[in-house]
């Protein structure tokens, strides 16, 4: 059996152009079946042992980089820690918090969460700050195995609107781990429908760029090296 790689050199000789096409699907399905081996099903392995032991810091902990993988895939976005503006290309970066909090401020599946609708226009941080879950959440577990500022890791919510992930109680800001889970498994299939949308060819851009990223390829098939 082919590796990713080679599946995906094989598929980007094929593409042509930016419309969707055959060669484009199996790009998609790749990536989607990459994200649910590599992410959601070994999360989902975790959740149903159902030991409720502390188990939730390395769900959240993985969750959090998945965030990160989507928001990164979402804005064509490769991280270079040794980036320097206005040197190196408009789409490296280095430091996460940036294009993190702009995907938890912006997407569908954050909506009630990190920004809401208020009189007829979009106000991100309420309920729920995107810098306040970044550095104390994701940024915490990864950095130092902990949440910081009160917030905490649960196994589910109790009387909470379907689909709805965080909460806040006597002082404590509550992920419910499980609940998150669903919303980026659903995140993943928006995404993927997002890119057959005929007029998204500048996130088919950076779908394949992100994806050439990934296994560590750099050829201008349609340009999409080229520019931010």
């Amino acid at each position: 059996m082919k590796s990713e790689r080679d599946q995906w050199i094989a598929i980007k000789r094929s593409l042509n152009s930016y419309d969707v096409d055959e060669s484009w699907e199996q790009g998609f399905e790749l990536f989607r079946k990459r994200i649910l081996k590599k992410f959601i099903e070994p999360i989902d392995a975790i959740i149903e042992l159902k030991n409720h032991h502390g188990e939730g810091f390395a769900i959240v902990t993985i969750q959090c980089a998945l965030i990160e993988t989507f928001s990164a895939f979402k804005y064509g976005k490769i991280y270079n820690h040794r980036y320097h503006e206005g040197v190196d290309p408009g789409y490296q970066y280095n430091d996460s918090r940036e294009i993190f909090v702009k995907f938890l401020r912006n997407e569908n599946i954050f909506e009630g969460h990190f920004w809401i609708f208020e009189a007829g226009g979009k106000v991100p941080d309420k309920p729920f700050s995107a810098n306040d879950f970044y550095s104390n959440v994701r940024c915490a577990l990864m950095h130092e195995g902990k949440t910081r500022k009160n917030w905490t890791i649960n196994v589910k919510p109790r009387s909470l609107p379907v689909g709805v992930f965080l909460s806040e109680s006597r002082g404590k800001k509550k992920i419910y781990r499980t609940v998150l889970q669903r919303s980026l498994k659903k995140y993943l299939n928006d995404y993927i429908d997002e890119l057959r949308i005929e007029g998204n060819s500048e996130l088919r851009k950076y779908f394949a760029r992100e994806m050439d990223h990934l296994y560590q390829l750099k050829k201008n098939n349609l340009g999409w090296w080229n520019g931010d």
